[in-house]
């Protein structure tokens, strides 16, 4: 009886876990697309690969020689060039679409995932998934409503964000068979700030105040999301954490609502509702 109220305990500690992490990440979109329109995307993803850094100080202190070996550089810098380019994305993404709509298309996740998978990792998909797959896109149809076959820079940049982040998922599955998720981690932020900052060499410009109070405040809740989603994965699987992640949506809309004045229309509601449930339902066959 303990032992059953001890993982219901540990359960319970995950869902919460998750879904604050889905709220700070949000949140941290909503400060990004609320900073100064000059200021580049790649100052931004700078500014929180340096939290990642200094998050993973102590660790490299303590654990430096068995943290900092990898048994397969080459892979770990494909996932750190991938990583970048899902964060600029990303960043992108947000910053010049209404957020509810962004966060909709970044629910398609495990649908990429799913393909990729399929292609490079031989996994069997059965009939049933593939029929996830295609109702999943029907909703980013209707999320995305395209008039013609030229979506603007800001949709292709919420449809890359999340092709290039399945890629580097696929990678972490077969890094993960060499190296600690510490080392992983690691490889990615020190790889992550290298880039940014090589990208900022001729791109620095005074900031104001309220934009370095902003990109302080979106590095620090980045590093809050990134602890939340691995602790939620460490007291419980994949398959119970994944669907509290789709709050993120819920959290969207409010924020949307509430501070950029962003009315969804049925088309959109209908649409994500869609790609929760085709995500939602390929993750439970997964598990």
């Amino acid at each position: 009886m303990h032992k059953s109220n001890s993982k219901f305990s540990l359960k319970i500690i995950s869902a919460m876990l998750a879904i604050l992490g889905a709220l700070s990440l949000t949140v941290s979109m909503s400060l990004a697309k609320q900073l100064d329109s000059n200021i580049p995307t790649t100052l931004v993803v700078f500014v929180r690969s340096c939290f990642g850094l200094l998050f993973f100080i102590p660790v490299l202190i303590n654990k430096r020689q068995s943290i900092a070996r990898t048994q397969n550089l080459s892979l770990q810098i494909l996932r750190i060039i991938l990583v970048v380019g899902a964060m600029l994305c990303t960043y992108y993404a947000y910053r010049n679409l209404p957020i509810a709509f962004a966060t909709s298309i970044g629910m398609t996740s495990p649908i990429f995932i799913t393909m990729l998978s399929a292609i490079f990792l031989k996994e069997k998909i059965s009939y049933t998934k593939w029929a996830l797959i295609v109702l999943g896109y029907a909703g980013v149809l209707l999320v995305i409503r395209p008039t013609s076959f030229i979506l603007d820079t800001g949709t292709i940049s919420a449809l890359c964000a999340n092709l290039l982040a399945s890629f580097c998922i696929i990678i972490i599955k077969i890094l993960s068979r060499y190296d600690s998720t510490v080392t992983i981690m690691l490889y990615s932020n020190i790889g992550i700030s290298v880039m940014a900052c090589l990208f900022n060499i001729y791109g620095w410009q005074a900031l104001d105040l309220s934009d370095i109070k902003l990109l302080l405040l979106t590095g620090l809740l980045g590093i809050i999301t990134q602890f939340c989603s691995i602790t939620a994965l460490k007291y419980s699987t994949p398959s119970f954490v994944a669907p509290f992640e789709y709050t993120r949506i819920f959290f969207a809309l409010l924020i949307g609502m509430l501070i950029f004045k962003e009315i969804p229309d049925i088309y959109m509601i209908i649409g994500t509702v869609t790609i929760i449930f085709s995500a939602y339902m390929i993750v439970y066959l997964k598990a």
